[in-house]
Parts: C-alpha cells; sequence; structure tokens
C-alpha cells in the first residue's frame, strides 16, 4: 500500500511538473505573440506616419512652388502645367522637400565654399 501510495506522489510531483511547464511554455508563446503582434502595429504606425508626413511636406512644396511667377518657375527649369507632376514624381523616388531643394539649390562650387557665410553655416 505505501508504494501505490508512493507511486501516486511521484504521479501528482510529475503531474505538477508538467503542469508548470506548459504554463511557462505557453506564457512565453503567448509574450513572443504579443511582442511580435506589437512591433509589427509599430511598424505600420511608423509607415504611416511616414507616409503622411511625406504628403504634408508635398503639399507645402507645391504651395510654395505654385506661389513663385513665371520667371522663379522658368529659372529652376519648372512651369506652371507641369509644376505639380514633376513633384510628385520626384515624390516617388525621393522626399519631395529633397527633391526641391535639389532642383532649387545652386550647385556648390569652389567660390561658394571659400565665401565667408559658408564657413559660418558649416
Amino acid at each position: 500500500m505505501t508504494e501505490t501510495v508512493t507511486l501516486y506522489h511521484q504521479m501528482d510531483a510529475l503531474t505538477a511538473e508538467a503542469e508548470a511547464r506548459a504554463r511557462a511554455m505557453r506564457a512565453e508563446i503567448v509574450g513572443n505573440a504579443v511582442r511580435t503582434a506589437f512591433a509589427a502595429i509599430r511598424g505600420a504606425v511608423v509607415t504611416l506616419y511616414r507616409r503622411w508626413r511625406e504628403s504634408v511636406e508635398l503639399r507645402r512644396s507645391i504651395a510654395y512652388l505654385e506661389g513663385l511667377d513665371e520667371r522663379l518657375l522658368a529659372d529652376i527649369g519648372l512651369s506652371r502645367t507641369t509644376l505639380e507632376e514633376t513633384l510628385l514624381h520626384s515624390a516617388e523616388t525621393t522626399s519631395p522637400v529633397d527633391a526641391v531643394i535639389a532642383e532649387t539649390a545652386p550647385a556648390k562650387t569652389a567660390a561658394n565654399q571659400d565665401h565667408p557665410a559658408q564657413r559660418h553655416a558649416a
């Protein structure tokens, strides 16, 4: 009879240990799933925010350039009819602000780099 009781106690101990391990494994799996879900949600939010910021920058760029007169637009190689199309095309390849800066900024030459204002800005 004592051997039977001892076997039952051993079985109970093994069962309790197996249940504890199963709970720990379940908690780890659920924790990993929650972390993965939060990472995916965070990635989606970051992507949506970045796209929203790019659209805001694009609208600001278009509004700024639409405020320029024909002569200034011609100086930077744009016309009123191609303005929005050019910005939309450059938005697909780069940031709208970077595209406008690249198109409107004067090329740096040795003379520009030696200018005192350039030295102070650096």
